[in-house]
């Protein structure tokens, strides 16, 4: 898949919107079903929930945490999507030390429906590929990028899904998550 380029700041931004709009479009108003459109039969209203670039700061997670309850709380669980545009790792001696396994613990407890890929998830990925080998394979949440070859990443294969199709309140929602084009540059994930 060939993606636009955008330079940084705007590029993680722009592709958490991207991802954004596609839940909310996907959301099949008429979704293409086996060749057949499904039309909706009532309107769906969900919450998204939508993290990204954490860099491993931690230190407010106890207000995210009381703000997932409580929003599932108040609209109902099956009417929320928790999603993160990704680069969680880097950045705080959380990382440092945990190599991302904290921020993994968290979110696993706070239920995300899914996760994409950043950047800095792919850092060290030549020297430390366990780092993310762990994170993927520990989550308890599917990990999507509709634009990432693993081909030649055995660990990898099998583990990252191109998209996601979730239910919430008897209607189909397709969630996708993009990858940056410009990783190959800025950061080291490898073949």
């Amino acid at each position: 898949m060939k993606m636009l380029k955008i330079k940084r700041p705007v590029a993680a931004t722009l592709l958490s919107v991207i991802a954004l709009i596609a839940v909310i479009l996907i959301s099949f108003q008429g979704m293409a079903c086996q060749g057949q459109q499904v039309p909706l039969s009532s309107p769906v209203d969900v919450t998204v929930l939508h993290i990204n670039d954490t860099h491993a700061h931690l230190e407010d997670i106890a207000r995210m945490a009381t703000l997932v309850k409580n929003t599932r709380g108040e609209v109902g669980a099956d009417k929320v999507f928790m999603l993160d545009s990704g680069d969680v790792f880097m950045g705080t001696p959380y990382f440092n030390l945990m190599r991302g396994r904290a921020d993994l613990e968290f979110m696993n407890m706070l239920g995300y429906d899914a996760m994409t890929l950043g950047n800095h998830e792919f850092d060290n990925y030549n020297k430390t590929p366990e780092d993310l080998n762990y994170f993927i394979s520990h989550a308890q949440f599917p990990i999507v990028c509709t634009n990432i070859d693993v081909s030649q990443a055995p660990e990898l294969k099998g583990r990252i899904v191109p998209y996601l199709i979730v239910e919430r309140g008897g209607q189909k929602f397709g969630i996708i998550g993009l990858l940056t084009e410009d990783t190959v540059e800025i950061a080291s994930p490898g073949k």
